[in-house]
Protein backbone atom coordinates (compact mmCIF):
# COMPACT_ATOMS: atom_id res chain seq x y z
CA UNK A 1 0.00 0.00 0.00
CA UNK A 2 1.26 3.44 -0.91
CA UNK A 3 2.32 5.64 1.99
CA UNK A 4 1.35 9.31 1.90
CA UNK A 5 3.46 12.09 3.35
CA UNK A 6 2.63 15.79 3.49
CA UNK A 7 5.84 17.80 3.35
CA UNK A 8 6.20 21.46 4.18
CA UNK A 9 8.82 24.06 4.96
CA UNK A 10 9.73 27.56 3.92
CA UNK A 11 11.04 28.17 0.42
CA UNK A 12 14.58 27.00 -0.35
CA UNK A 13 14.94 24.70 2.70
CA UNK A 14 15.47 21.53 0.64
CA UNK A 15 12.06 19.85 0.46
CA UNK A 16 12.47 18.74 -3.15
CA UNK A 17 16.10 17.81 -2.57
CA UNK A 18 15.06 15.58 0.35
CA UNK A 19 12.31 13.89 -1.68
CA UNK A 20 14.65 13.45 -4.66
CA UNK A 21 17.21 11.78 -2.40
CA UNK A 22 14.54 9.39 -1.13
CA UNK A 23 13.47 8.73 -4.71
CA UNK A 24 17.04 7.88 -5.71
CA UNK A 25 17.22 5.36 -2.87
CA UNK A 26 13.83 3.89 -3.85
CA UNK A 27 14.93 3.45 -7.47
CA UNK A 28 17.76 1.21 -6.23
CA UNK A 29 15.01 -0.98 -4.70
CA UNK A 30 12.81 -0.85 -7.84
CA UNK A 31 10.29 1.41 -6.12
CA UNK A 32 8.60 4.60 -7.27
CA UNK A 33 8.31 7.78 -5.21
CA UNK A 34 5.91 10.50 -6.37
CA UNK A 35 6.52 14.18 -5.65
CA UNK A 36 3.44 16.39 -6.11
CA UNK A 37 2.27 19.77 -4.85
CA UNK A 38 -1.10 21.26 -4.10
CA UNK A 39 -0.04 24.14 -6.34
CA UNK A 40 1.05 22.06 -9.35
CA UNK A 41 -2.30 22.47 -11.09
CA UNK A 42 -2.46 26.10 -9.94
CA UNK A 43 0.90 26.68 -11.64
CA UNK A 44 -0.43 25.10 -14.80
CA UNK A 45 -3.41 27.48 -14.81
CA UNK A 46 -1.17 30.47 -14.03
CA UNK A 47 0.98 29.50 -17.01
CA UNK A 48 -2.06 29.72 -19.28
CA UNK A 49 -2.32 33.38 -18.25
CA UNK A 50 1.34 34.20 -18.87
CA UNK A 51 3.12 33.30 -15.64
CA UNK A 52 6.63 32.21 -16.60
CA UNK A 53 7.51 30.24 -13.44
CA UNK A 54 9.17 33.15 -11.65
CA UNK A 55 9.96 32.38 -8.02
CA UNK A 56 9.80 35.92 -6.68
CA UNK A 57 7.55 37.17 -3.86
CA UNK A 58 5.05 38.72 -6.29
CA UNK A 59 4.60 35.40 -8.11
CA UNK A 60 4.35 33.46 -4.84
CA UNK A 61 1.61 35.81 -3.69
CA UNK A 62 -0.24 35.45 -7.02
CA UNK A 63 -0.07 31.64 -6.84
CA UNK A 64 -1.34 31.69 -3.26
CA UNK A 65 -4.26 33.93 -4.19
CA UNK A 66 -5.09 31.86 -7.27
CA UNK A 67 -5.02 28.70 -5.18
CA UNK A 68 -7.36 30.34 -2.65
CA UNK A 69 -9.82 31.29 -5.42
CA UNK A 70 -9.76 27.80 -6.97
CA UNK A 71 -10.20 26.24 -3.53
CA UNK A 72 -13.14 28.47 -2.65
CA UNK A 73 -14.76 28.02 -6.06
CA UNK A 74 -14.64 24.22 -6.41
CA UNK A 75 -11.88 22.89 -4.15
CA UNK A 76 -9.85 22.23 -7.30
CA UNK A 77 -6.31 22.02 -5.85
CA UNK A 78 -7.30 19.43 -3.22
CA UNK A 79 -9.43 17.50 -5.72
CA UNK A 80 -6.51 17.34 -8.19
CA UNK A 81 -4.25 16.02 -5.42
CA UNK A 82 -6.83 13.37 -4.56
CA UNK A 83 -6.93 12.31 -8.21
CA UNK A 84 -3.13 12.00 -8.23
CA UNK A 85 -3.20 9.99 -5.00
CA UNK A 86 -5.79 7.65 -6.49
CA UNK A 87 -3.83 7.28 -9.73
CA UNK A 88 -0.55 6.45 -7.99
CA UNK A 89 -2.19 4.18 -5.41
CA UNK A 90 -3.18 1.93 -8.30
CA UNK A 91 0.05 2.68 -10.14
CA UNK A 92 2.09 0.86 -7.50
CA UNK A 93 4.02 3.81 -6.07
CA UNK A 94 5.67 3.02 -2.74
CA UNK A 95 5.14 6.54 -1.40
CA UNK A 96 3.84 9.93 -2.39
CA UNK A 97 4.97 13.27 -1.04
CA UNK A 98 2.40 16.08 -1.22
CA UNK A 99 3.79 19.58 -0.76
CA UNK A 100 1.20 21.59 1.13
CA UNK A 101 1.49 24.86 3.06
CA UNK A 102 -1.94 25.48 4.58
CA UNK A 103 -2.52 23.89 8.02
CA UNK A 104 -6.24 23.28 7.37
CA UNK A 105 -5.45 21.48 4.13
CA UNK A 106 -2.71 19.45 5.81
CA UNK A 107 -5.32 18.32 8.35
CA UNK A 108 -7.54 17.14 5.49
CA UNK A 109 -4.79 14.92 4.10
CA UNK A 110 -4.18 13.49 7.55
CA UNK A 111 -7.90 12.85 8.09
CA UNK A 112 -8.72 11.56 4.59
CA UNK A 113 -5.53 9.57 3.91
CA UNK A 114 -3.85 9.05 7.27
CA UNK A 115 -0.89 11.03 5.93
CA UNK A 116 2.28 11.50 7.94
CA UNK A 117 3.39 15.14 8.12
CA UNK A 118 6.96 16.38 7.65
CA UNK A 119 8.52 19.78 8.22
CA UNK A 120 11.89 20.51 6.61
CA UNK A 121 13.85 23.26 8.33
CA UNK A 122 17.10 24.99 7.45
CA UNK A 123 18.89 27.75 9.32
CA UNK A 124 19.92 30.96 7.60
CA UNK A 125 17.24 30.85 4.90
CA UNK A 126 15.29 34.04 4.37
CA UNK A 127 11.62 33.25 4.78
CA UNK A 128 9.12 34.47 2.22
CA UNK A 129 6.18 36.04 4.04
CA UNK A 130 4.39 37.68 1.09
CA UNK A 131 1.29 35.50 1.46
CA UNK A 132 -0.68 33.66 4.14
CA UNK A 133 0.43 30.19 2.98
CA UNK A 134 4.11 30.96 3.51
CA UNK A 135 3.38 32.79 6.77
CA UNK A 136 1.60 29.73 8.22
CA UNK A 137 4.26 27.08 7.56
CA UNK A 138 5.07 26.72 11.26
CA UNK A 139 1.42 26.72 12.40
CA UNK A 140 1.08 22.95 12.39
CA UNK A 141 2.30 20.24 14.77
CA UNK A 142 4.28 18.00 12.35
CA UNK A 143 4.94 14.32 12.95
CA UNK A 144 8.53 14.50 11.69
CA UNK A 145 11.01 17.39 11.54
CA UNK A 146 14.01 17.15 9.19
CA UNK A 147 16.82 19.59 9.91
CA UNK A 148 18.67 20.49 6.72
CA UNK A 149 21.18 22.89 8.28
CA UNK A 150 24.23 20.63 8.28
CA UNK A 151 24.85 19.98 4.57
CA UNK A 152 23.93 17.69 1.68
CA UNK A 153 25.79 14.63 2.98
CA UNK A 154 23.89 14.82 6.26
CA UNK A 155 20.58 15.36 4.45
CA UNK A 156 21.31 12.29 2.35
CA UNK A 157 21.89 10.30 5.54
CA UNK A 158 18.53 11.60 6.84
CA UNK A 159 16.92 10.45 3.56
CA UNK A 160 18.39 6.94 3.99
CA UNK A 161 17.12 6.75 7.57
CA UNK A 162 13.72 8.02 6.46
CA UNK A 163 13.49 5.48 3.65
CA UNK A 164 14.50 2.59 5.92
CA UNK A 165 12.10 3.68 8.65
CA UNK A 166 8.99 4.71 6.71
CA UNK A 167 9.07 3.29 3.18
CA UNK A 168 11.16 0.12 3.03
CA UNK A 169 9.10 -3.06 3.38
Amino acid sequence: MMKLFVINGHNQVGKDTFVNMISDIAIQHQKTIVNYSTVDYVKYIAGLFGWEEEKDNKSRKMLSQLKDMLTEWRDIPYTKCCQEISYWTYGNAAAMFIHCREPEEIKRFVKDYNATTILVERNNVEQCLSNHADKNVLNYNYDIIINNSRGLAELEEEAKIFYDTFIKD
